[in-house]
């Protein structure tokens, strides 16, 4: 494996705020993050039918996504993730892969005399955080991308507006309606560990004045706002396939696991250390063993879109 800097990688405060330990640890056990790789690279797969030989990932993190590139196809990888601390896990969960060139950099550095030129590109669970510069990021993933080259990303429920489905939103104090889809995060378990938490961080935490410890609702991204961005950097759209994969109560503390970095991003829970905003969480996972073990079969949904755009 190469990279464009390694040693300013291994030279770095690698375990400042412990992003990396933290996202490697939680990340390679969930198998939540290689089912979303999953349908992200069997997109990219569908939509080049005579074989990929080049693959461009956009944020690859500590390289869970990484790795079902490499499954599924045998194309040569050039990962790319701007943050240090999961660019040494990457490296490390990636050891020595002679298929994998990895790189620091943003997306909207990219440059295809840096990284070169690519049959497709892919960016799984991560493409909402190139909202602020997603015009950049979209013209430098197209100057990566050979004519007629693929960018497949996804979203989750929170960060796209044109579900064919009725999503219930987590963050209501009512019950999902007969005609509503239950989200993982409105999963009855899920409830009962985010109150106990939100309850233990309000009595601890009395700076922390916010309803709930869940995400305010963001401005997802629309179809119409897509296509224009897409094709204003040269894209066209070429597929949406929306899927809702079931999720039982089994395995709603995975989903709770991750949620030190959810449940803690906002001030002044934004500024602990890693062990109390695992505290925060373990409240809540101990509250769902504490619960009615019923609701452990009682099955929701997580909604996954991805879209797949051509390079023209």
């Amino acid at each position: 494996m190469s990279t464009s800097n390694v040693s300013a990688i291994l030279g770095s405060k690698l375990f400042e705020g412990n992003v990396g330990a933290a996202y490697s640890a939680f990340n390679g056990r969930d198998k939540y993050y290689t089912e979303m790789a999953e349908f992200v690279v069997s997109e990219a797969i569908q939509a080049n039918k005579n074989g990929i030989n080049s693959v461009l990932e956009i944020g690859a993190g500590t390289g869970v996504s990484t790795a079902v590139i490499l499954k599924r196809t045998k194309a040569l990888v050039s990962a790319v993730e701007p943050n240090e601390s999961m660019m040494h896990f990457l490296l490390l969960n990636l050891m020595g892969n002679p298929r994998v060139n990895a790189y620091t950099m943003k997306a909207e550095f990219l440059d295809r005399h840096v990284v070169g030129l690519h049959d497709a590109a892919v960016c799984c669970q991560m493409f909402h955080l190139l909202r602020d510069t997603l015009d950049a990021s979209l013209k430098a993933i197209s100057s990566c991308l050979k004519v007629r080259g693929t960018l497949s990303f996804d979203f989750g429920p929170s960060n796209y507006s044109d579900w064919k489905c009725n999503l219930h939103d987590f963050r209501s104090k009512s019950e999902p309606g007969p005609d509503q889809i239950t989200t993982e995060l409105s999963h009855p378990l899920y409830r009962i560990a985010h109150d106990a938490a939100y309850n233990y961080v309000r009595s601890k935490y009395p700076d922390f004045t916010r309803e709930n410890l869940w995400a305010p609702k963001a401005k997802a991204f629309s179809l119409v706002d897509l296509k224009s961005a897409l094709e204003q950097n040269g894209f066209e759209i070429f597929r949406v396939n929306e899927t809702l994969v079931p999720v039982v109560g089994s395995r709603i503390v995975d989903f709770i696991r991750n949620a030190w970095a959810t449940w803690c991003r906002w001030e002044p829970l934004d500024k602990l250390p890693i062990e109390d905003k695992l505290k925060i969480v373990g409240i809540g996972i101990r509250s769902v063993f504490e619960a009615d073990q019923n609701l452990l079969n009682f099955t929701a949904y997580h909604p996954s879109v991805v879209v797949t755009a051509r390079r023209l």
